[in-house]
């Protein structure tokens, strides 16, 4: 992947929520992360032919969530974008 496909991808992973400084603590975001993970590499985004799933995870003061953000590229003749937004402990 290139450095400008790098930064594409950043870029939309990025405005799949927004990300603003909140009150949580480090703590809270630190398990949000810690099961933003363990759910990503769970399989349920297992990587098919030409893809690259990346994500990044959110944790939300307001309605006290982990929110895990998804975007997969697939690069054939044509090149297709997935965005998904899940709640990283429920699954959905």
């Amino acid at each position: 992947m290139t450095v400008r496909g790098s930064a594409s991808i950043l870029s939309l992973l990025l405005s799949l929520a927004s990300f603003s400084a909140n009150s949580a603590g480090l703590e809270i975001q630190g398990l949000c992360a810690k099961q933003a993970r363990a759910y990503f590499n769970s399989g349920a985004f297992d990587a098919v032919k030409n893809e690259a799933p990346v994500f990044v995870n959110h944790y939300d003061n307001a309605s006290n969530k982990c929110f895990m953000g998804v975007v997969s590229t697939s690069v054939g003749e044509t090149q297709w974008i997935r965005k998904s937004i899940v709640d990283a402990n429920e699954g959905i």
